[in-house]
């Protein structure tokens, strides 16, 4: 049986989800019993969270494209598909890109920016929407809790697909 460096960086990745989303829940239960004042504070370091989880998805995608054939255009492409139909590994993708960049981003777009605005699009959400990525993640994994182990299981589809599809 081949091993995989994918193989081994799943548990990382698994790890740094139940990290992330242990302190979302901690988050969500203090903005319910917490201070009004707060509460912007909390979404914001949420927010935050969300996107560092996931680039932690986005790296253990880059892994699985590393080792196989196909560009990783193709790769993002494969299943499985989202309801808005498109593949939710580059929903995924676009929106760890979208928060580690839109900070740089500026009134003319890039290709990149583009082809990530667009990938975003298609889950019916705005560019100045507040608290995109909770929002993008809730839309993404509806009609459960939006969590970053809730994305894992797509990712190990995916991967498998990717696999079989080289």
């Amino acid at each position: 049986m081949r091993l995989y460096a994918s193989d081994f960086h799943l548990s990382f990745l698994r790890d740094a989800a139940k990290l992330v989303d242990s302190r979302i829940r901690e988050i969500e239960f203090e903005a319910k019993r917490g201070d009004p004042e707060l509460v912007e504070h909390l979404y914001d370091s949420a927010e935050y969270l969300y996107g560092f989880g996931l680039v932690a998805c986005q790296q253990f995608i880059s892994v699985c494209t590393a080792e196989c054939t196909l560009s990783p255009k193709e790769a993002l492409q494969l299943g499985p598909d989202h309801q808005c139909g498109a593949s939710i590994v580059s929903l995924v993708n676009a929106l760890a890109n979208r928060w580690k960049h839109e900070a740089g981003w500026g009134k003319r777009p890039t290709p990149n920016e583009s082809r990530t605005i667009a990938t975003l699009s298609r889950l019916g959400l705005k560019r100045e929407d507040s608290y995109f990525t909770a929002n993008a993640l809730a839309i993404l994994l509806r009609p459960h809790t939006p969590r970053i182990q809730r994305i894992v299981p797509f990712l190990r589809q995916w991967n498998h697909t990717l696999r079989n599809a080289a």
